[in-house]
């Protein structure tokens, strides 16, 4: 089992300029950590994140982004999901993971919502 950290977890600093994506990269290697899971959209830094990742032998293991199947719409929803697969095999890693939702529309209860995220 390999201990790894979010680059979520870095957010204030990455928000304050104290990091950025690849200097994170530095950090976690720095705290003890065998690998990072990157969040939402790197596509713009994604093979410099590749050379980081091999240079300090921190693999990527998993790729976060948010999805909203509920208060979004599917199709366009399902299809930017796509595109997010596309920099996670980027990035190299094996596991991914998404919302479903961010919040349940107006008088809508988690059974109401249950199966349009099924689907």
């Amino acid at each position: 089992m390999k201990i790894c950290v979010s680059s979520y977890s870095f957010h204030k600093y990455t928000t304050e300029g104290k990091l950025d994506q690849l200097t994170l990269m530095d950090k976690a290697k720095e705290l003890g950590f065998e690998g990072v899971e990157f969040s939402y959209d790197k596509a713009s830094i994604e093979p410099k994140i590749v050379e980081r990742s091999r240079d300090l032998d921190l693999p990527v293991v998993c790729y976060l982004t948010g999805a909203d199947f509920v208060n979004r719409d599917f199709e366009k929803e399902v299809a930017r999901l796509h595109e997010e697969v596309d920099i996670a095999a980027a990035l190299g890693v094996k596991l991914m993971r998404h919302d479903t939702t961010y919040s349940f529309p107006k008088g809508m209860t988690f059974d109401d919502i249950l199966p349009i995220i099924a689907e």
